[in-house]
């Protein structure tokens, strides 16, 4: 089931990525019905380019990775390339919103 339909203007653009990108994605198995989702997203965006990779951390068993990269909630995606700028997308992409996680990736490319 895909959360949204990638117009061919979000495919391109992504196409277009030349760096590598982490989708860093911090779930966590009970109580967060939205994390699937956002996984989805993620996978969907990675689909979409050759330098898009995601990684997935629950945010209560990987305790080295929520606090490296600062998070306290879940679902969230943080978009890193060689170095983490901080940018961090909280909650579920979908609909508009994915045009906010597509410009987040171009940003740190």
């Amino acid at each position: 089931m895909e959360v949204y339909s990638a117009p061919s203007e979000i495919a391109a653009r992504l196409a277009a990525v030349a760096v590598p990108i982490r989708l860093v994605v911090f779930t966590q198995t009970f109580g967060c019905d939205a994390c699937y989702e956002a996984r989805q997203v993620a996978d969907q965006m990675a689909s979409l380019s050759d330098q898009i990779t995601v990684e997935e951390h629950n945010l209560l068993l990987d305790k080295d990775e929520v606090a490296k990269y600062q998070v306290d909630q879940v679902p969230v995606i943080a978009v890193v390339a060689e170095r983490d700028v901080g940018i961090r997308y909280y909650g579920v992409p979908a609909g508009f919103e994915v045009e906010s996680l597509v410009s987040a990736i171009e940003v740190v490319a």
